[in-house]
């Protein structure tokens, strides 16, 4: 059971990189150079990239506690 832990505490970030993943294949296939580009030029590093940035982009969305809201009021004496 450790396994579905592990894939239900990081389902975002697995999201993402599976999202990024797949959008940085489709980019190299419809968009991707020939030669001279680094990252699109071929279809493991633009894959590789895309997922490093849909694990960043995951990771901007980070849950809140809707059970207390923000305190911006002086603590009363």
């Amino acid at each position: 059971m450790q396994f579905m832990d592990f894939i239900l505490k990081y389902k975002k970030s697995i999201a993402g990189v599976l999202l990024g993943t797949l959008a940085g294949y489709a980019y190299w296939h419809f968009y991707g150079c020939v030669n001279g580009c680094t990252i699109t030029g071929s279809a493991l590093n633009s894959s590789l990239y895309f997922g490093f940035m849909g694990y960043l982009v995951a990771g901007l969305w980070k849950p809140t506690d809707k059970a207390t809201p923000p305190n911006n009021e002086e603590p009363q004496q």
